[in-house]
């Protein structure tokens, strides 16, 4: 099998939706943390345990984490946000393959491919429907404010940031 052959089998099964990464994640930390508590009941060798860990990561394409003690390693497996940053690494490989493709270039799409735009699109607008629905209320005085409100009058809105440095560099 020729590099750009399984680069792009890899990129294929790779290319999954957030939601369908934080579902992959769940599953595979599940099955992680069922395998630990048969691993604690039987008493299973320290060995087998993390030949057990290699398997793992190695089937999911990601690196074992490099904690010393088997019991961090196997706590961060159980975890599936351990397991969203670790399958999100392996969109680099997506990625990859559109730059060799050449759908990255300047007169493409200069900076990254097509689908990591849609990706990073399709993540901003989820967020941002998170952000109207939830609310910050200050516990003092008992005001309610809509958080994309809240964030959109702060220093995290790049706008605002951006109009603080220029007062700054005037100021200076």
């Amino acid at each position: 099998m020729t590099a750009p052959t399984s680069l792009a089998a890899l990129a294929a099964a790779f290319d999954l939706t957030s939601e369908e990464l934080a579902e992959q994640a769940q599953r595979i930390a599940s099955s992680v943390h069922r395998l630990s508590e048969l691993w604690a009941f039987h008493r299973t060798a320290e060995p087998i345990v993390r030949q057990t860990l290699r398997r793992i990561a190695r089937r999911h394409r990601v690196l074992v984490p490099r904690q010393d003690g088997l019991t961090q390693q196997v706590n961060r497996m159980r975890d599936p946000a351990w397991w969203r940053r670790a399958l999100k690494k392996r969109l680099q490989a997506v990625e990859l393959l559109q730059i060799r493709r050449g759908e990255v270039h300047a007169k493409a799409s200069p900076y990254a491919s097509a689908k990591s735009v849609r990706r990073f699109e399709h993540d901003r607008r989820r967020m941002a429907e998170l952000l109207a629905s939830l609310e910050a209320i200050n516990e003092s005085t008992g005001e309610v404010i809509a958080l994309d409100e809240l964030i959109a009058s702060s220093q995290a809105n790049p706008a605002n940031r951006r109009m603080a440095m220029m007062a700054r560099i005037k100021s200076g």
